[in-house]
């Protein structure tokens, strides 16, 4: 299931442009799925908790997760990734109910000419091969899936099991910023410290339960 949440308000992007930016993380990482989500992890917390503050009215009554926070860089004329789930599909079914992706559009500017939105598929719309990812093409996956459109400061928030692809986007010269953070439902408390997130730590591609 897709949620979509647009703010009146997005004038606080602004302050966090330049951050953005330049954030990201050395990682000594060969692989490509990982070296990407790890060196997107942002190590201010601080800064991450209060640039999600600002969608403390969305899920108010769920936690964030502050160990998962992630600021995910793509690069104009460039191609993304496969179509993916965040999570390991044999924790799935435990999760559904008490656990939400939450995605940032975080640019301060942008225009859906360029595209740049993101698709989305139900996982029960195709098979989940071991890379996390539907066994089908990207276009056909494309095809069927449906496109949310990138609106600055926009918020999707979706199920653990969903098969998501950002799009990629040309006609500016600017990165598309993403955000992604986790929330967890409030009776849920001991998945805190249950779930692995993907960083150098862990070495994790993908989330899991310990």
């Amino acid at each position: 299931m897709i949620e979509i949440y647009d703010l009146d308000n997005v004038s606080f992007l602004k302050e966090y442009q330049s951050f953005f930016q330049n954030n990201h993380v050395e990682v000594d990482e060969k692989h490509p799925v990982k070296k990407h989500v790890h060196a997107s992890f942002i190590e201010n917390q601080s800064l991450a908790i209060s640039f999600l503050n600002n969608y403390n009215a969305i899920y108010e009554d769920w936690i964030r997760l502050q160990e998962f926070r992630f600021m995910f860089k793509l690069e104009p004329d460039k191609p993304t990734m496969w179509p993916h789930i965040d999570f390991e599909p044999k924790d799935c079914t435990r999760l559904r109910s008490r656990v939400k992706r939450i995605l940032v559009y975080a640019n301060e500017v942008w225009d859906d000419s360029w595209g740049g939105g993101t698709y989305f598929s139900p996982f029960e719309a195709y098979e989940c091969t071991h890379r996390y990812t539907p066994r089908t093409s990207k276009k056909v996956f494309i095809e069927n899936a449906t496109r949310v459109e990138n609106k600055p400061g926009r918020a999707v928030i979706f199920d653990v099991d969903e098969y998501h692809l950002p799009q990629e986007f040309s006609g500016n010269t600017h990165p598309r910023f993403i955000y992604g953070g986790l929330l967890i439902r409030s009776d849920s408390l001991d998945l805190i410290e249950k779930l692995e997130v993907p960083n150098a730590k862990t070495g994790r591609a993908v989330i899991g339960l310990k």
